[in-house]
């Protein structure tokens, strides 16, 4: 069986991302950084009662569905149970996700076959979580349909019974909002810079694993049944499809640093691209979960890449805007790639949507970003996502009972 085409594209030259990084900041154009208090609201679990909240929604499922996944919550339960006593022993606490990949990476017990197993944990949690959030909506996960802006998107029909009086998702208006935000000036320079495609607009990074943004992209079709292209970066694309050469309408940079439980490793480049289906001719593939623990250089590794695309939409970006995300100081990469991103001239705003008071989210800034990135820090929504999206009001609704 001869090997099959891979169409992933190199990492960007050294003196390709130079130029792009140098480039001036692009009026109006935002970057979302979201952390897990994102999907939060939408049902997954935080990082650190990931396990335990897991375990629950599993075994919920399972009860419904006579007992089916109770293999995978033995041994998860097996596995959380192995490495707790440890953790007891040293730092006096249950173990957190993070914890869990850290052990199985740095033990590599098993032959690697823990990691796959929580990989599988993560998946399924996610997936389920959201399932039952979707059945189930809380009604602090509606806005009134003002908040929606249909520039790009067509809203979608109310669903069931009360679907008009609840009005529409947070999450699809928060999208809506995102796609909508097109930068009003792109510098010639941008435009004439090769390997430029989809920088120009604004973009979303997430640090979650989870599928919340495809799941409800995938329920925004537009009048015609087309779904909103997602860009994940230079060279981080299916093997199954020949590389974009230009971006399609509508269009959202959709950049997942920690990789996706959707995602696969290919077996033909060493893990240098993604594939959506997990099937290629026989070949076993592996979830995509950045390793804590990497052994493998990064510059080898689809990682590498989106770091990459990272870096250029922060440093192109004018408003930078921090979702969910707790800003921990302990989490140093995500400290230095802000920082790097604030290494300019002109430094962008920045603006947190965190259940934080105004005074905390300022000093969460000046701890992670610096001071400099603290003087920037314009506004601070205290409840969270939800604030964010009420901000904005929709032109044709002006007027109306919002």
């Amino acid at each position: 069986m001869g090997k099959q085409r891979c169409h992933c594209l190199p990492r960007r030259s050294p003196q390709a991302l130079q130029q792009l990084l140098a480039l001036e900041r692009i009026p109006e154009k935002t970057v979302f950084l979201l952390g897990a208090g994102f999907s939060r609201s939408m049902g997954v679990p935080m990082m650190n009662d990931f396990v335990p909240k897991g375990l629950e929604v599993l075994k919920s499922v399972a009860w419904k569905r006579g007992g089916k996944g109770g293999e995978l919550i033995r041994e998860i339960s097996t596995l959380a149970n192995r490495y707790r006593r440890i953790l007891s022993s040293v730092m006096g606490r249950e173990p957190t996700l993070e914890d869990l990949f850290s052990f199985v990476d740095l033990l590599y017990e098993n032959e690697g076959n823990d990691r796959e197993r929580l990989t599988r944990f993560i998946a399924h949690v996610c997936e389920e979580a959201v399932l039952l959030h979707e059945r189930h909506p809380e009604p602090g996960s509606f806005v009134q349909r003002s908040h929606f802006n249909d520039t790009c998107l067509r809203m979608p029909a109310p669903s069931g019974q009360n679907g008009a009086d609840q009005g529409v998702c947070l999450f699809q208006a928060f999208l809506s909002q995102v796609m909508a935000s097109r930068p009003h000036l792109v510098p010639p320079a941008l435009r004439r810079t090769p390997g430029c495609v989809g920088y120009q607009l604004s973009a979303i990074i997430t640090l979650n694993y989870d599928r919340v943004i495809e799941r409800t992209i995938a329920r925004m079709s537009d009048l015609n049944g087309n779904q909103p292209t997602l860009f994940r970066g230079h060279g981080v694309i299916s093997c199954e499809q020949p590389p974009q050469s230009r971006m399609q309408q509508p269009s959202l940079p959709l950049i997942k640093l920690h990789g996706s439980i959707d995602w696969q490793t290919c077996p033909h480049c060493n893990a240098a691209c993604t594939i959506s289906t997990g099937r290629l001719s026989g070949h076993v593939v592996r979830p995509m979960v950045y390793p804590t623990w990497q052994r493998d250089h990064v510059s080898n590794t689809v990682f590498a890449k989106m770091l990459d695309d990272a870096r250029i939409h922060l440093r192109l970006a004018s408003k930078i805007v921090i979702i969910g995300y707790s800003l921990p100081a302990s989490d140093r990469y995500i400290s230095y790639l802000l920082a790097d991103a604030l290494d300019t001239a002109e430094p962008p705003q920045i603006v947190i949507a965190n259940r934080w008071s105004d005074d905390d989210a300022h000093r969460h800034v000046k701890t992670m970003m610096g001071g400099r990135a603290a003087k920037h820090f314009v506004k601070n929504y205290s409840d969270g996502l939800s604030g964010l999206v009420r901000d904005y009001t929709h032109p044709s609704s002006m007027g109306q009972s919002n």
